[in-house]
C-alpha cells in the first residue's frame, strides 16, 4: 500500500495535470462561434476548477508538516484582518489582547482565513473576537448573513456541501473551508463551533486548549463527502 505521502503526491499531480487540461479546453472554447454554448462550457470550465482548487487546499493541509512554534493568536488574527481588509471587505478584530499558545501557524492562519471569509460569502461585515477562557483559547467570528439551520449546523462541516444556495451571494465554492477549519483545530486538540446568533447571523467559535497532552489531540480526519447539495462554507 503506498504511503500516505505517496498518494498526497499522487493526487496533487494528478489534479495539476487536470487543470493544464482545462486550459487547454478554455482557448478551445474562445473559438466557438456560438456564443451561448461558450458562456455555458466556460461555466462548467470554472466549477471544475474551483473543485480542483478546493481538493488541492485540502491535501496541502494534510500533507502539512509544520512544526509548533509559539505563536500570539490575537497576532495571527490581527495579520489576516488587516489583509482581508485592504481587499476591501468589512472585518475587524475587537481589542486584541496578547495570548501565546504553541501552534502551527500556518494551518492556523488558514484556518482562521476560511472562518472569516466563509462570513464574508454571506454577510456584509465579520468581527473578530480573541477571548481568553479558563482552559481555552477561542477565536470568535461573527458575520450578520443569513445564518444556518440549526439542525444542519453539522453538515455544514460536510465537504462539498452548499447550505443555503439560495442566498448565496456569489457562484462556486466547494464547502472545504469550514472542513478545513475544524480539522486544523481538531489536530490541535480543539474543534470549531457554530452558533446561529439571537441578533441573526452565524458565529464561528475556532477553540484552542491552552494545555493539550498527544495523546488526547483528536485525528484530523474529514468527514466523508456526502454529495453536492446545499452550503455555508
Amino acid at each position: 500500500m503506498l504511503a500516505d505521502r505517496a498518494i498526497t503526491f499522487l493526487l496533487a499531480a494528478a489534479s495539476h495535470d487536470l487543470k493544464t487540461l482545462l486550459t487547454r479546453l478554455r482557448f478551445r472554447v474562445e473559438l466557438l462561434r456560438d456564443r451561448q454554448a461558450r458562456d455555458t462550457i466556460t461555466g462548467d470550465l470554472d466549477e471544475t476548477e474551483a473543485m480542483i482548487d478546493t481538493v488541492l487546499a485540502l491535501l496541502r493541509n494534510k500533507a502539512e508538516t509544520e512544526a509548533p512554534q509559539p505563536t500570539d493568536i490575537a497576532g495571527l488574527c490581527r495579520d489576516v484582518c488587516e489583509a482581508l481588509s485592504m481587499q476591501g471587505h468589512d472585518v475587524r478584530l475587537a481589542a486584541p489582547v496578547p495570548v501565546v499558545l504553541p501552534v502551527r501557524r500556518r494551518a492556523l492562519k488558514r484556518a482562521v482565513g476560511n472562518l472569516i471569509e466563509n462570513g464574508i460569502k454571506y454577510g456584509k461585515r465579520v468581527r473578530l473576537a480573541v477571548e481568553n477562557r479558563p482552559s481555552r483559547i477561542a477565536v470568535v467570528i461573527d458575520d450578520d448573513g443569513p445564518g444556518i439551520p440549526d439542525e444542519r449546523m453539522e453538515e455544514a462541516f460536510e465537504p462539498f456541501q452548499r447550505l443555503i444556495e439560495s442566498q448565496r451571494s456569489e457562484p462556486g465554492g466547494f464547502g472545504l473551508g469550514l472542513a478545513i477549519a475544524r480539522m486544523t483545530a481538531r489536530a490541535h486538540g480543539g474543534d470549531v463551533l457554530l452558533h446561529n446568533r439571537p441578533q441573526g447571523g452565524l458565529r464561528a467559535e475556532l477553540l484552542l486548549p491552552k494545555t493539550v497532552s498527544p495523546a488526547k489531540r483528536h485525528a484530523a480526519v474529514v468527514p466523508r463527502p456526502t454529495g453536492l447539495t446545499l452550503s455555508h462554507s
